[in-house]
C-alpha cells in the first residue's frame, strides 16, 4: 500500500486564463460551478457539469472565466506541479489514504440533496470520500462525535465508520463528493444500506453521479 493525499480546491479562472496540472501521477476531478471551461482531448465541462481527467490536465476558458472545483489525487510527498495564466486556487480541504498502486480505482463526482429537516441513519460510504457542502447546513454524527459543517466546508471520511447525517432544519442541504470505489461499483449507490425512501413530509432526497471513470495509479 502506498500513501496517497486527496485535496480540494477552488481554481478561480479570469477570462481567458489557463492552468496546466502536472503533478507526477495525480489524477483529478473537475466540477465546473460558474461559466465554462476546456478540457483540450477530454472536451469540456459547463456549468453544474464535472469530468474525470487522468494525468497531465490542460484547462482553457473563454470570455466569460470559470469556478471549478478540483478534487486532486497524488502520492502524499508530491507537491503539486501547476503552471498557468489568470488563475488562483484555494484549498478547501484533504485527507491522507493508502491506496494499492497494483489496481485501478473508479474516481467519482456524486451529489446528495435533503430536503428541511431529513436525516440520514448510520451508513457507511463504500470507499473514501471528500465531501463539500455547497448548499445549506450538515451535522455528521460517528459514535459520540458530532460535526457542523455549513456552506463550502469540506470534510474527508475514509469510509471505515458508520455516520449518521441531519439536515438544516429550514432549508434543503446539498452536498458534492469526490470519491473512490472498486470499478465493479460504477453506477451503483455509493452508501453501504442507506434506504431509498425519504422524509415522511413527501419531500424526497436525491443522489446524482455527474462523472466517474476508472484511474490507474
Amino acid at each position: 500500500m502506498t500513501a496517497f493525499r486527496l485535496s480540494l480546491y477552488e481554481d478561480s479562472y479570469s477570462p481567458g486564463a489557463w492552468a496546466e496540472y502536472m503533478t507526477g501521477g495525480s489524477n483529478r476531478l473537475l466540477f465546473c460551478i460558474q461559466g465554462s471551461a476546456g478540457l483540450g482531448e477530454i472536451g469540456s465541462v459547463l456549468r453544474q457539469e464535472a469530468a474525470v481527467c487522468p494525468g497531465l490536465t490542460y484547462v482553457t476558458t473563454g470570455h466569460d472565466g470559470a469556478v471549478v472545483w478540483r478534487w486532486e489525487l497524488c502520492r502524499a510527498d508530491d507537491e503539486d506541479e501547476i503552471e498557468g495564466a489568470g488563475v488562483t486556487s484555494r484549498l478547501l480541504g484533504s485527507g491522507h489514504l493508502n491506496l494499492d498502486e497494483d489496481r485501478d480505482y473508479l474516481f467519482r463526482c456524486e451529489s446528495l440533496g435533503l430536503p428541511p429537516g431529513d436525516s440520514l441513519p448510520p451508513h457507511r460510504l463504500m470507499g473514501p470520500s471528500l465531501t463539500l457542502c455547497m448548499q445549506g447546513e450538515i451535522e455528521t454524527k460517528s459514535g459520540d462525535v458530532s460535526r457542523q459543517y455549513s456552506q463550502f466546508d469540506a470534510w474527508y471520511d475514509a469510509g471505515r465508520d458508520l455516520i449518521s447525517i441531519e439536515a438544516h432544519d429550514e432549508q434543503p442541504s446539498l452536498m458534492l463528493r469526490g470519491m473512490l470505489l472498486s470499478p465493479v461499483q460504477a453506477g451503483e449507490r455509493s452508501s453501504v444500506g442507506l434506504a431509498d425512501n425519504g422524509p415522511d413530509d413527501g419531500k424526497s432526497r436525491f443522489e446524482k453521479i455527474h462523472a466517474e471513470g476508472v484511474i490507474a495509479i
